[in-house]
């Protein structure tokens, strides 16, 4: 069984963090951010929750 890791070589800027994200969720289908809003609702806590603790 393998095992997922993830390691980070540079801090970024959490407002860049922010702004990558919401980069990639304009990539999102259409079906999953704007008629699904229990999905909207999920990432829009996310990101509040990441940009209360910057």
């Amino acid at each position: 069984m393998s095992q997922l890791s993830t390691s980070t070589t540079t801090e970024k800027d959490p407002i860049r963090i922010v702004k990558e994200i919401n980069d990639q969720l304009e990539i999102i289908p259409n079906y999953l951010t704007k008629q699904n809003i229990a999905f909207k609702k999920l990432i829009y806590q996310a990101l509040s929750s990441i940009t209360t603790t910057t």
